[in-house]
Protein backbone atom coordinates (compact mmCIF):
# COMPACT_ATOMS: atom_id res chain seq x y z
CA UNK A 1 0.00 0.00 0.00
CA UNK A 2 3.24 2.00 0.61
CA UNK A 3 4.64 1.19 -2.96
CA UNK A 4 0.92 1.97 -4.42
CA UNK A 5 0.99 5.02 -2.30
CA UNK A 6 -2.50 4.32 -0.46
CA UNK A 7 -0.94 4.71 2.84
CA UNK A 8 1.40 7.06 4.41
CA UNK A 9 3.95 4.75 6.15
CA UNK A 10 4.57 1.27 7.25
CA UNK A 11 6.37 -0.30 10.32
CA UNK A 12 8.60 -2.50 11.11
CA UNK A 13 10.93 -2.24 7.95
CA UNK A 14 14.80 -2.86 8.35
CA UNK A 15 16.78 0.08 6.28
CA UNK A 16 16.40 -0.18 3.30
CA UNK A 17 14.58 -3.42 2.86
CA UNK A 18 12.80 -1.96 -0.05
CA UNK A 19 13.61 0.66 -2.47
CA UNK A 20 10.54 2.43 -3.02
CA UNK A 21 9.60 4.13 0.48
CA UNK A 22 11.74 7.07 2.09
CA UNK A 23 13.30 6.04 5.04
CA UNK A 24 13.97 8.73 8.55
CA UNK A 25 17.14 8.96 10.22
CA UNK A 26 15.69 7.56 13.58
CA UNK A 27 14.48 4.09 13.57
CA UNK A 28 12.16 3.41 16.72
CA UNK A 29 13.31 -0.34 17.68
CA UNK A 30 16.04 -3.00 16.81
CA UNK A 31 15.93 -6.76 15.69
CA UNK A 32 18.65 -8.40 17.48
CA UNK A 33 19.44 -11.24 14.63
CA UNK A 34 21.76 -14.49 15.93
CA UNK A 35 23.53 -17.33 14.06
CA UNK A 36 23.02 -20.70 15.25
CA UNK A 37 26.03 -23.50 14.52
CA UNK A 38 26.64 -26.98 15.52
CA UNK A 39 28.97 -26.37 18.68
CA UNK A 40 32.07 -27.88 17.23
CA UNK A 41 32.26 -25.49 14.33
CA UNK A 42 32.18 -22.82 17.75
CA UNK A 43 36.15 -22.57 17.58
CA UNK A 44 36.08 -21.18 14.02
CA UNK A 45 33.98 -18.40 14.46
CA UNK A 46 34.93 -15.35 14.06
CA UNK A 47 32.19 -13.12 13.15
CA UNK A 48 30.12 -13.00 9.76
CA UNK A 49 34.04 -13.64 7.97
CA UNK A 50 32.88 -17.19 9.08
CA UNK A 51 29.88 -17.24 6.65
CA UNK A 52 32.16 -16.88 3.58
CA UNK A 53 30.90 -19.80 1.22
CA UNK A 54 29.19 -21.56 4.11
CA UNK A 55 25.66 -22.90 3.45
CA UNK A 56 23.55 -20.58 5.46
CA UNK A 57 19.85 -20.36 5.87
CA UNK A 58 17.14 -17.92 6.69
CA UNK A 59 13.43 -17.78 6.85
CA UNK A 60 12.15 -16.63 3.57
CA UNK A 61 12.34 -13.25 2.04
CA UNK A 62 14.52 -12.13 4.67
CA UNK A 63 17.13 -11.19 2.66
CA UNK A 64 20.18 -11.03 5.35
CA UNK A 65 22.45 -10.60 2.22
CA UNK A 66 22.02 -7.16 1.92
CA UNK A 67 23.75 -6.38 5.04
CA UNK A 68 26.50 -9.36 5.26
CA UNK A 69 29.07 -8.71 2.34
CA UNK A 70 30.45 -12.41 1.97
CA UNK A 71 29.11 -14.60 -0.81
CA UNK A 72 27.18 -18.00 1.18
CA UNK A 73 25.34 -20.21 -0.35
CA UNK A 74 21.82 -19.60 1.03
CA UNK A 75 19.34 -21.54 1.23
CA UNK A 76 15.46 -20.16 2.66
CA UNK A 77 13.15 -22.09 4.70
CA UNK A 78 9.44 -21.69 5.48
CA UNK A 79 9.71 -22.00 9.45
CA UNK A 80 11.91 -21.48 12.38
CA UNK A 81 11.65 -25.24 13.83
CA UNK A 82 13.26 -26.65 10.51
CA UNK A 83 16.41 -24.44 11.55
CA UNK A 84 17.53 -26.85 14.23
CA UNK A 85 16.55 -30.06 11.95
CA UNK A 86 18.30 -29.03 8.88
CA UNK A 87 21.68 -27.87 11.23
CA UNK A 88 21.85 -30.89 13.31
CA UNK A 89 21.74 -32.87 9.70
CA UNK A 90 24.22 -30.59 7.91
CA UNK A 91 22.25 -29.11 5.37
CA UNK A 92 23.20 -25.75 6.90
CA UNK A 93 26.40 -24.66 8.04
CA UNK A 94 24.85 -21.17 10.17
CA UNK A 95 21.42 -20.23 9.96
CA UNK A 96 20.63 -16.58 10.94
CA UNK A 97 17.44 -15.75 12.98
CA UNK A 98 15.80 -12.87 14.72
CA UNK A 99 17.17 -13.28 18.66
CA UNK A 100 13.18 -13.32 19.53
CA UNK A 101 11.96 -15.36 16.83
CA UNK A 102 14.60 -18.10 17.91
CA UNK A 103 13.98 -17.97 21.83
CA UNK A 104 10.15 -18.19 20.73
CA UNK A 105 11.26 -21.63 18.77
CA UNK A 106 13.07 -22.91 21.24
CA UNK A 107 10.16 -22.38 24.15
CA UNK A 108 7.20 -23.33 21.87
CA UNK A 109 9.16 -26.97 20.35
CA UNK A 110 11.31 -27.73 23.35
CA UNK A 111 14.22 -27.74 21.66
CA UNK A 112 17.44 -29.08 22.48
CA UNK A 113 19.80 -26.37 22.26
CA UNK A 114 22.47 -28.57 23.29
CA UNK A 115 24.27 -29.23 20.50
CA UNK A 116 24.08 -25.94 19.17
CA UNK A 117 26.33 -22.16 20.01
CA UNK A 118 24.03 -18.81 19.23
CA UNK A 119 25.35 -16.23 18.92
CA UNK A 120 25.05 -12.16 18.38
CA UNK A 121 25.47 -11.55 14.71
CA UNK A 122 24.04 -7.78 13.73
CA UNK A 123 21.81 -5.42 15.30
CA UNK A 124 19.12 -4.13 12.42
CA UNK A 125 17.29 -0.90 12.80
CA UNK A 126 13.49 -1.20 12.70
CA UNK A 127 11.76 2.05 10.74
CA UNK A 128 8.96 3.46 9.43
CA UNK A 129 8.70 3.14 5.80
CA UNK A 130 7.29 6.38 5.01
CA UNK A 131 5.63 6.72 0.89
CA UNK A 132 8.08 8.35 -1.61
CA UNK A 133 5.63 11.49 -2.47
CA UNK A 134 5.42 15.07 -0.62
CA UNK A 135 2.89 13.67 2.45
CA UNK A 136 5.67 11.04 3.26
CA UNK A 137 8.70 13.35 3.10
CA UNK A 138 6.96 15.67 5.79
CA UNK A 139 6.02 12.84 7.90
CA UNK A 140 9.40 11.68 7.52
CA UNK A 141 10.65 15.13 8.83
CA UNK A 142 8.11 15.23 11.76
CA UNK A 143 9.08 11.70 12.65
CA UNK A 144 12.46 12.70 12.57
CA UNK A 145 12.79 16.00 13.94
CA UNK A 146 10.26 14.76 17.01
CA UNK A 147 12.76 11.72 17.63
CA UNK A 148 15.76 14.07 17.84
CA UNK A 149 13.90 15.97 20.72
CA UNK A 150 12.65 12.66 22.41
CA UNK A 151 16.10 11.45 22.58
CA UNK A 152 17.40 14.31 24.86
CA UNK A 153 15.20 13.79 27.21
CA UNK A 154 15.42 11.40 30.37
CA UNK A 155 11.62 10.37 30.27
CA UNK A 156 12.76 8.58 26.60
CA UNK A 157 14.92 6.52 28.28
CA UNK A 158 12.78 5.65 31.45
CA UNK A 159 10.03 4.49 29.41
CA UNK A 160 12.29 1.67 27.76
CA UNK A 161 13.39 1.14 31.80
CA UNK A 162 9.93 1.04 32.69
CA UNK A 163 8.61 -1.59 30.31
CA UNK A 164 11.76 -3.65 30.95
CA UNK A 165 12.80 -3.42 27.18
CA UNK A 166 16.62 -2.85 25.49
CA UNK A 167 17.10 0.63 24.48
CA UNK A 168 17.51 0.32 20.81
CA UNK A 169 19.84 3.15 20.63
CA UNK A 170 23.21 3.85 20.98
CA UNK A 171 23.39 5.59 25.03
CA UNK A 172 25.58 7.83 23.37
CA UNK A 173 22.08 10.52 22.02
Amino acid sequence: MVEAQRADAWVASFLNEKDFPLYPKWHFDRDIEVVIFKKEKAAGWTGTASLRDQKVGWMRDYGFDRYIREPMKISEVDHYDDAFKLLAAGRFDYFIAGQKDIDEVIKKTQTNTAPFDIRPLMNLGVYLAFANNARGGALRKIWDDEMETLHKTDAFKAAYKKYDQPYPFPLNN
